[in-house]
């Protein structure tokens, strides 16, 4: 079901597509039936068109993987920072440049982006994820807390597959949104 969310979105991703589970509580990486978390990921191929931009993408032994959708602007001078501090790059994405600045300053590296993004950064050593959009909220990242699990992507249709399940429209809130909306027409 979760591949079928991700398909979902093909239209947002139509270059390549990648997936991922996790089994956070034994550590090991692979494709098993038994995953606390899964990762799937639809490219846009815009900057490097090779397959180096393949996401999710990993890092440091694949301690840290990344999915990500968006663009750092400021990449390139982030780039050359990190090569000045001897980190070594294979690709010409800004996705690996936004992986090595997570890797190295963790949170802090938000501070030096420039760009517009929304992301999930998994840490499997500390068996975290850090969910993050761009300041403005121009890239989308729907989260849905639900019981025992949390759901995220950059589309509501997509979080409804993997949950399994329909949400009740809260006619209120959509007042709201179209009142709000018609404002600021």
């Amino acid at each position: 079901r979760f591949m079928e969310a991700t398909d979902l979105m093909i239209h947002r991703g139509p270059d390549d597509e990648g997936y991922l589970a996790v089994d956070l509580k034994g550590g090991s990486c692979g494709d098993s039936r038994r995953f606390d978390l899964f990762l799937g990921h639809r490219r846009l191929a815009i900057i490097d068109l090779s397959s180096a931009g393949k996401q999710p993408m990993l890092a440091a032994g694949n301690r840290y993987q990344l999915i990500y959708n968006g663009e750092i602007y400021n990449y390139l001078e982030l780039r050359s920072e990190l090569k000045s501090r001897g980190h070594v790059f294979f690709s010409d994405t800004d996705t690996e440049v936004l992986l090595t600045c997570l890797t190295e300053c963790g949170r802090k590296a938000f501070a030096k982006l420039n760009g517009m993004w929304a992301l999930a950064f998994v840490d499997l050593k500390e068996r975290s994820v850090l969910l993050s959009r761009d300041r403005f909220g121009i890239k989308p990242l729907y989260v849905l807390m639900d019981d025992d699990a949390i759901y995220f992507a950059s589309e509501v249709k997509a979080i409804c597959r993997g949950a399994r399940r329909r949400f009740p429209v809260n006619a209120k809130a959509v007042a709201r949104f179209i009142g709000q909306s018609l404002l600021d027409a």
